[in-house]
């Protein structure tokens, strides 16, 4: 079943929303104003399980369904300048 993108803390950093994430989807795009070094930002989103063989089904995504997962993330300033 699908579970959609939810935010649960961050408060100060100037949330101001996110790109949609549909059932399957593998990016999301992140919108802040006010993301300053030190701060804090936390969601829950679905993950999809993409293995013929998984240990619980296709349903839950566990153990060696999730080793490995990486997270990237680009920082954008008003400027243009990455980080």
């Amino acid at each position: 079943m699908h579970t959609p993108f939810e935010v649960i803390g961050g408060e100060g950093v100037g949330y101001l929303g996110a790109t949609l994430v549909d059932d399957g989807s593998d990016a999301v795009t992140l919108t802040f104003s006010d993301f300053l070094p030190g701060r804090s930002f936390d969601f829950i989103v679905d993950v999809d399980d993409h293995l013929a063989d998984s240990d619980l089904g296709q349903a839950y995504v566990t153990g060696r369904e999730i080793e490995g997962a990486q997270v990237n993330a680009d920082m954008v300033t008003e400027n243009g300048r990455r980080a």
